[in-house]
Order: structure tokens, then sequence, then C-alpha cells
């Protein structure tokens, strides 16, 4: 697993990105080998989507750190997945547009793809996974234009993009709301039918971008998208 943190200074280190997601916990309960990369300054990643673009600087990166823990692990290379929150999201949703033959599964947070969707374009379909606060005011699921320009696409937008890449029909499978916060916050699931990879979201009902999700049931959300992309 490969997660990446958000843009600095709120959100920008492996280690805020670990105690938020407690990704580490995470992990060792369910087998994983994860990997937290430190970003770079601003908006963290490389993650913009653009026609006719190579792979870009940190898609490379996450090249490099696979080849090491593959190497020094004995870890399964056929087997990677990504994690990311908000500016890492948009990180997450490039590996799977740049790269679905070696990062096949994306579990984002509060980040919607980043640059034009047309621009995504994997050779296969890949499983995905967002979860995002209805009401998030610092990375709405409307989208928005950044002020250096870039253009975050909206939740709607860029889960048709992956249902067309995954074949998925325009139905869907509504999930009983639960509680996935401490607050209380209810949290409906959605599973679209007829997928070639399992492609969903989760909607919950809070205007926070970095809420206290109550860490066994994030966790289990995780692991039954990555256990399903396998």
């Amino acid at each position: 697993l490969l997660a990446f943190h958000g843009s600095p200074p709120s959100y920008g280190t492996p280690e805020k990105l670990n105690q938020f997601l407690a990704l580490q916990q995470f992990a060792d309960q369910y087998g994983y080998l994860i990997a937290l990369p430190q970003g770079g300054d601003d908006w963290a990643w490389s993650s913009e989507l653009q026609p006719g673009a190579t792979k870009s600087v940190d898609t490379q990166y996450a090249l490099d750190i696979v080849d090491r823990l593959v190497s020094a692990h004995n870890a399964d290379a056929s087997k990677v997945a990504t994690i990311g929150f908000s500016a890492g999201a948009m990180m997450s949703y490039q590996l799977i547009c740049q790269i679905p033959e070696q990062v096949k599964a994306a579990f984002t947070v509060s980040g919607q793809a980043v640059g034009e969707l047309a621009a995504c374009q994997p050779a296969l379909p890949v499983a995905l996974h967002h979860l995002h606060g209805i009401a998030d005011s610092e990375m709405p699921i409307n989208g928005r234009v950044t002020i250096s320009g870039k253009k975050i696409n909206s939740l709607t937008d860029t889960l048709a993009r992956f249902r067309q890449i995954n074949g998925c029909a325009s139905t869907y499978e509504e999930i009983e709301p639960k509680q996935l916060q401490t607050a209380g916050n209810l949290a409906t699931r959605f599973e679209y039918q007829g997928c070639l990879k399992v492609t969903g979201y989760t909607l919950v009902e809070t205007t926070e971008h970095q809420p206290d999700y109550i860490k066994p049931e994030l966790h289990a959300l995780m692991h039954t998208l990555f256990d399903s992309a396998f």
C-alpha cells in the first residue's frame, strides 16, 4: 500500500496522515506492507492529469518505492494499491490513471481527480472507493479551481469517468447508513453495479475535511476494497 498525505502545512506529513487514518494499525491488522512517502511543498504531489503527459515525477517516485519494497521485503508486485487524503487522493487518482497495471486499487478520502479527466485513460479497469463529507468546505464535492488555476473536478464527474473506465451500469446499490464517525454522523455507501472492478463511494453527513473516523469501521471499509481488488 502506498499512502499519500494532504498538502502542507495542515495535513502535509506522513506522520499526520498515519495519525488521522491509523494506517500502520490498519496494515498490521490486515497484513499489508505500507509506505507513507513524503511529498513536496505547496500541493505536495505532481498529480494534475494532462493530455498526452508522460508519467509524472511522483508517479515515477511511487514506482521506485514499489521496486524497493518488493526487493527489500519480497513483496508481491502484482498487488499494489494506494490510499490518499485530500491532495494525496489526487495523487492516488493519478496513479490508477497512469499505471493501472501496477497500482490496481485506490481508496481516496476527501479529494477528487485534478486536471483533465479525459487524460485519464488506463488500459485496465481499477478498483475504486471514495470517501467524502457531504458539506466539506475545504474540498467541496462539487469541485473548484485553485488559486494556482488547477481544476479540481467534482466528485460526480470523477466517479462518472471511472464508471466508464470500469464498464459500470448507471444503477447502484445503496447500503444502509451506519455510523462512521465518533461524532455520530451517518455514512451511506453506494456501489455501482455491473463493474469490471469494484467502484463505489461513501458520503458522510459532515462539514469537516478531516473528521474523526471510527477506525475499525473505516479499516473494514478499506479492507473490503483492497480484498476485492486482488
